[in-house]
């Protein structure tokens, strides 16, 4: 089923494997830390839609983690991302000419 979030989350998927000033946001998360490394290969596994309003969708991100040694492990990353930005911590992103605002997914 086709949500209205859909071009976000794909550019969260995207930002996710390639964008530093994503990562380095992820880091400053109490739950999060060091478990992606600046330097990490990235992939986006898998991802659900937890919940979903007219505003927002809470997802889970399960994100493969390559670092520097070869070893990969598996993250969990719930995300919300909004078209309302609900917290000022949020991560700022653009998609298709519409911001949204990434932050954590409680």
């Amino acid at each position: 089923m086709a949500s209205r979030f859909d071009v976000a989350v794909a550019a969260t998927g995207r930002a996710l494997r390639e964008s530093r000033p994503m990562r380095t946001w992820l880091q400053s998360l109490r739950w999060c830390g060091n478990a992606i490394p600046l330097t990490a290969d990235l992939a986006v596994t898998e991802r659900a839609v937890l919940a979903e309003s007219g505003s927002e969708a809470i997802m889970l991100f399960l994100v493969s983690v390559k670092d520097s040694n070869g070893a990969t492990r598996p993250v969990h990353l719930p995300l919300s991302i909004a078209s309302v930005r609900f917290d000022t911590a949020a991560f700022e992103l653009e998609a298709s000419g519409d911001t949204f605002y990434v932050i954590e997914g409680e």
